[in-house]
């Protein structure tokens, strides 16, 4: 992506979109004998200034966008699947096949009911399928993803004054197109390493084609029931992809291979490191700050009128239905899980379906313990004695916090203190062996006994060395 210009307008019409191709034209010197090609996806008013301004030049429409308003119609996976197909195909006699099966899927019944056919005949093809593209620009995008990369690279800025945003805008383009030049210098090859690994995915496919030569530089190229001829000196091919791209795709790159030429002859000038470099040449210049402004006589500048929409302002554009929804919780991607049908992809406070027999919002599922008799409770086991005496142990254990009045604290609570200030478990200061003694505080207001508990010391790695070094010299000893 390499910007040109930029304009910040109030609202997208007619004449704020006119101002803004009029001004670039006027920069770039008119359109003269140099084409030019824009892609947008029919913008408000944008449409209608192109056709004013620059009629002969090469519109091309947002095929996504396209889809998004076919499909509020017509719903089908085959539909969508030949829509795609006649759009992305660079031969026109599959381009109007595709066009036919779409025919057969919606024919025309009724004579006031436009068909899924008839709506895209209405579309003039040089717009959105890539058979009827012009060859001189060496493009074939189909979408927009140009302008959505953008604004999402600047979607920090949007927020702020214009000055500010403007500024914020030029910083970072102004060290993009320096990174791009340095990185590009550094490179060692002589086609761009975008272009190349395009064209390496092509000698995957070269690999299942028969190739024939058949004099000069054609060549007929063979896919199971499909032909393609290849003609190598006026860089063409049947499949309209050679001529499209302007660099080799798989039947091309298998009479390349065939013929054992160089791969570089036969990309064009616009992908190569030169080319490349020379349109970096240019750099946008430093501006000074507010210090070195010069102050003028006029009256500043009045902020334009706003009108607040309700609600918080929205900064994410609004995705489609058919695009993934993001619905992860943590950075692990996971899922939201419903607790009350059990299914993911929302929670129980915007569920709609039924309550799964399985949920634990399920009354059914919870268990109601009764209360215990206290002639139960009598004969349950009481706590075991110590095995060992400990020294220096204090009896405070009344984890609960007490309600003053209504019986008097135990004696080993201080006066006033309506808290226990120990912990359930107490280390021993004296351990014995590989152990270490826990003693668990009871609550005294049931018995004054304490428990106490004996758990596994991990021994240390030294200990445990000694110990195999004796047994090595005893099993030598035997």
């Amino acid at each position: 992506m390499f910007p040109i210009a930029m304009a910040v307008v109030q609202v997208e019409n007619r004449d704020s979109w006119g101002r803004f191709v009029g001004e670039l034209l006027d920069d770039i010197g008119g359109l003269g004998t140099s084409k030019w090609s824009f892609i947008f996806y029919r913008q408000k008013g944008l449409v209608e200034a192109l056709k004013d301004l620059v009629p002969d030049s090469e519109h091309r429409f947002c095929v996504r966008h396209m889809y998004e308003n076919f499909k509020m119609k017509w719903k089908s996976v085959e539909r969508k699947e030949y829509f795609w197909k006649a759009a992305s195909t660079a031969n026109k006699r599959e381009f109007e096949n595709f066009m036919k099966k779409i025919e057969e899927l919606d024919p025309k019944i009724k004579t006031d009911v436009e068909t899924a056919s008839e709506l895209l005949r209405k579309i003039s093809p040089q717009h959105w399928a890539r058979s009827h593209f012009p060859v001189h620009s060496k493009c074939d995008i189909l979408v927009n993803n140009l302008c959505e990369s953008f604004n999402n690279y600047i979607l920090e800025a949007r927020d702020k004054p214009i000055i500010s945003m403007i500024e914020w805008i030029r910083t970072r383009l102004m060290s993009m197109l320096q990174v791009k030049i340095e990185g590009m210098e550094k490179y060692g090859g002589s086609i761009c390493p975008i272009i190349l690994k395009k064209i390496n995915k092509q000698q995957k496919a070269a690999r299942n084609y028969f190739i024939r030569w058949c004099g000069g530089g054609e060549y007929e190229i063979d896919h199971f029931l499909n032909k393609y001829v290849v003609d190598l000196e006026k860089k063409t091919c049947s499949c309209g992809m050679f001529q499209l791209t302007g660099y080799p795709y798989c039947h091309a790159y298998a009479a390349i291979g065939s013929k054992r030429a160089r791969l570089e002859d036969y990309v064009d000038d616009f992908y190569t490191k030169a080319v490349y470099l020379k349109v970096y040449t240019e750099m946008i210049h430093a501006v000074p700050g507010v210090q070195d402004y010069i102050k003028i006589n006029f009256e500043p500048f009045k902020p334009p009128k706003i009108k607040k929409k309700r609600g918080k302002p929205k900064k994410l554009r609004r995705k489609c239905p058919n695009e993934l929804q993001s619905n992860a919780s943590t950075r692990k991607e996971l899922t939201h899980t419903c607790s009350r049908c059990l299914q993911k992809g929302h929670n129980k406070h915007s569920c709609k379906n039924e309550m799964h027999p399985k949920s634990k919002l399920n009354k059914a599922n919870i268990v109601v313990h009764a209360e215990i008799p206290q002639a139960a409770a009598r004969r349950r086991r009481q706590p075991a004695a110590p095995r060992s005496a400990t020294q220096g142990q204090s009896n405070v254990g009344v984890h609960e916090k007490i309600p003053q009045g209504s019986q008097p604290p135990p004696k080993h609570l201080e006066p006033g203190a309506t808290k226990c200030r120990g912990c359930s478990k107490r280390k021993n200061a004296k351990p014995r062996g590989n152990t270490t003694t826990y003693t668990k505080i009871c609550n005294p207001a049931t018995s004054s006994v304490p428990t106490t508990r004996r758990y596994n010391k991990r021994p240390s790695i030294s200990k445990v060395l000694d110990k195999m070094k004796e047994r090595q010299k005893r099993r030598q000893q035997d």
